[in-house]
């Protein structure tokens, strides 16, 4: 027995539940009961115990554990859930999954990362305590791997509106995936896909995103204190990690849906949410890097451009950088 099934308990529990009462909902000793208990209180959980009455949940650290993230999610997307204090990265733990049967809607969480990354293999920072590390394993049907570039679009407008769900903060999107909040990095996140080599279908998707939320502007490595941002400094408050792992959840459920029965109001509201179009940007592709104007969005979320020669393109690979205060994000 895991201490997350006795958190769960009390969790679910309004008002006192007794020793006797969890040994007996859960097959284990009282004593295993008291361990678990023991053992969450030094993880922080404010846990009061009263004579004849039992133990109850007073306060919780913000630590997005299983048990408290699934009672605040509504849908029944999240098949699977797994909270890990820390590994090497989110991604990197679905994809072992993944090969090993893991089933659709499976969702990774961990509250550090030894080996985060973003796109093209740059590390991401991933300190302890300080943002949510979020992955979920997809396993599309046939209609939907033919819109893969929309899925991995779409899961950014998925990780905005958990992020107004949850706290006042004002997301962007930069094309394709990554979030901003005026011209500072909020969120990356990184769509990785395995496709079976004889048919050609795609076998999952992985889609990871890296929120900063407690992180403080001395947190961030001196060289990008200047270009990245978190939901508490951009609030003024401490925002709840585990709301907004629940609200990821619910707000991926929701994307994934649309995906299938509505994805032309998410790929409206991906060009809504777009931080990209108007500015002044640098395409990035095979290490050739070219200024351009992003000048719209096609219905498929490519990007349009225009070069400094008037040739436009709509671009559907590669990676571009916005010019902002502080140079190119």
């Amino acid at each position: 027995m895991s201490k997350e099934s006795v958190l769960q308990l009390l969790t679910q529990t309004d008002g006192y539940i007794s020793g006797e009462g969890m040994s007996e909902s859960l097959g284990v000793s009282r004593a295993a009961v008291w361990k678990s208990i023991r053992a969450l209180r030094e993880a922080g959980y404010e846990i009061e115990a009263k004579t004849n009455r039992g133990y109850r949940l007073r306060s919780a650290p913000d630590t997005p554990a299983k048990a408290a993230v699934l009672p605040l999610v509504t849908s029944d997307f999240c098949r699977e859930l797994i909270y890990l204090d820390e590994v090497d990265s989110t991604n990197s733990y679905l994809k072992r999954m993944a090969a090993d049967g893991a089933p659709h809607g499976t969702v990774c969480i961990a509250d550090a990362q030894t080996g985060g990354r973003g796109r093209q293999g740059r590390g991401f920072v991933s300190t302890s305590g300080k943002g949510l590390f979020f992955s979920v394993l997809l396993r599309p049907d046939a209609a939907l791997t033919r819109s893969i570039t929309a899925l991995t679009a779409f899961a950014a407008v998925a990780v905005c509106e958990a992020i107004s769900a949850t706290c006042s903060a004002e997301p962007r999107i930069k094309w394709v995936n990554d979030i901003l909040a005026g011209d500072r990095k909020l969120v990356g996140i990184l769509s990785e896909m395995s496709m079976e080599g004889e048919t050609g279908q795609v076998d999952y998707v992985v889609i990871g995103a890296g929120v900063n939320v407690h992180y403080q502007a001395e947190d961030f490595p001196e060289e990008i204190q200047e270009r990245a941002t978190s939901l508490d400094m951009l609030t003024g408050t401490s925002v709840s990690r585990v709301r907004l792992a629940a609200a990821m959840i619910d707000s991926f459920a929701h994307m994934y849906e649309s995906c299938r029965t509505d994805a032309h109001t998410y790929t409206a509201r991906y060009q809504e949410l777009s931080a990209t179009v108007g500015r002044e940007i640098r395409v990035i592709r095979s290490g050739d890097t070219r200024p351009a104007t992003a000048i719209g969005m096609s219905s498929d979320c490519g990007l349009i451009v225009r070069y400094a020669d008037g040739v436009e393109e709509t671009l559907h690979y590669g990676e571009v950088s916005v010019r902002g205060k502080y140079g190119y994000v």
